[in-house]
């Protein structure tokens, strides 16, 4: 299509006073809309390490938390904000929020279970920062969709995410399928819980000091801190088989020692497959209900599987300590690698069996599935594509990748297509058939990502 002579005009002159006042802004230092954009940004990409301290008040349901993060920008680019994932933003009732960066009070704004903090100044590359932030929440009195992240009942109080902890902004699933998270590993955590009645912790760390009712622990190489409490926990002790892991189980009413046999298997078997388990404890306590979910070195399990799946369950949950806890991954866009991995590694033990849900592709989103086939096609379908790979490749090739790929995305964040990457690179090009219709976003070329 032809211009006409007078809008070819108009535009030249719209564009020399464009040029104009792009050199004016730059004699003059006003901002311009490129400079705005790079003076907000945000990254995952740093080194911090985290001291938090928690009152607990049983009886209100209320928790009282201080925080400090010293925190290393290690991106390779300037950030002049943070991003923090706190679930008791978003079911928590949280208030009292108060942040500081290096001392100055600064106006962050929560969105979700996002805190979003200005950093007030440029962070450079190697820079470092410190957060710090204190809040008041009550736990939820049911465990309804993924309310039991943070809640109390029967008789147990559950906190998950309760540390703000560098991420990105994640939208919340209220429903009750998926992990909302994405979070790096810290070097170093340490954690002083304290309750206005004696009650027994159960956390993701080692304890190191205890003085009335309070209790401090130390964990390293998490990529979050979680705890439950209750007044009446029995505590079994043991060791994993090879005497290198101290095994705790917290329950009331599940069977302890069911619970340890259990888990002393699973650490033995998974360390064989994969690699070694990573940390000096693991430990499994009864949670306030609704679902299991892994932490490192912490697993929960609610009383309603004190039944015949309690192993399958466990094993499900230690699976995780690999896959989530030591290859982390985006929980929200890239489901599969944690949970299939962690299906896989269950199934191969217990036995595979057909899903109940149509079959779907595998690299959506888990905002993309529905409750009722979430676990169906990511979990069950995940794990047997996972399985028919092996069959190609063989199991000897299958299980050097999988052994090799946790090895080299140690304490990382790895993607779905770098693991199939990696089966690609041994098996050859026979893969790409089974990719392109599980996974058509990654290897069709197909810019359909969200469709059925």
């Amino acid at each position: 299509m032809l211009s006409h002579p007078l809008a070819v005009a108009r535009s030249t002159r719209s564009i020399a006073l464009l040029l104009a006042a792009l050199l004016l802004a730059s004699l003059v230092g006003v901002a311009t809309p490129g400079d705005a954009a790079a003076a907000n940004r945000s990254t995952m990409d740093v080194v911090a390490t985290y001291e938090a301290r928690a009152k607990l008040f049983w009886s209100a349901r209320r928790i009282e938390v201080w925080s400090r993060a010293r925190v290393r920008n290690t991106s390779g680019h300037g950030i002049e904000r943070l991003e923090l994932n706190l679930v008791p933003a978003r079911i928590g009732n949280m208030r009292k929020l108060k942040v500081s960066v290096d001392g100055d009070r600064v106006d962050a704004r929560v969105a979700g279970q996002t805190v979003k903090v200005p950093l007030g100044r440029t962070v450079g590359d190697g820079d470092s920062v410190v957060l710090v932030t204190s809040y008041t929440a009550t736990f939820r009195p049911g465990t309804s969709g993924h309310d039991f992240l943070f809640s109390s009942q029967n008789r147990v109080m559950s906190a998950m995410r309760w540390i703000p902890w560098v991420s990105r902004q994640v939208k919340y699933q209220v429903q009750g399928h998926g992990d909302p998270f994405v979070t790096p590993v810290s070097p170093l955590v340490e954690v002083t819980l304290d309750s206005d009645v004696p009650v027994r912790f159960a956390t993701s760390g080692q304890q190191t000091s205890k003085v009335g009712n309070k209790r401090t622990f130390v964990a390293r190489n998490v990529r979050d801190f979680n705890f439950t409490a209750a007044r009446d926990y029995k505590v079994l002790s043991g060791w994993s088989n090879d005497r290198k892991v101290r095994i705790k189980v917290f329950t009331r009413t599940i069977s302890a020692s069911t619970t340890m046999t259990w888990t002393k298997r699973a650490l033995a078997r998974f360390s064989k497959k994969v690699g070694p388990y990573p940390y000096p404890t693991l430990v499994i306590s009864e949670s306030s209900g609704a679902y299991a979910m892994e932490s490192p070195a912490l697993v929960w399990i609610p009383a309603r599987y004190q039944t015949a799946r309690l192993p399958f369950i466990l094993a499900h949950e230690i699976a995780h300590q690999w896959f989530f806890g030591v290859v982390g991954n985006d929980q929200t866009e890239d489901p599969f690698l944690d949970e299939a991995m962690a299906e896989f590694l269950t199934r191969d033990w217990f036995g595979f069996r057909a899903s109940r849900c149509a079959t779907k592709r595998l690299d959506l989103s888990m905002y993309e599935y529905t409750p009722g086939c979430y676990y169906e096609q990511i979990y069950v379908q995940g794990s047997k594509f996972l399985d028919t790979i092996r069959d190609d490749m063989g199991g000897g090739p299958f299980w050097s990748v999988v052994r090799a790929f946790w090895r080299d995305h140690k304490f990382g964040i790895a993607t779905s297509k770098e693991l199939l990457d990696a089966f690609l690179e041994r098996a050859g090009n026979e893969l790409l058939p089974r990719y392109r219709k599980r996974f058509p976003s990654l290897y069709s070329g197909c810019p359909c990502h969200g469709a059925g």
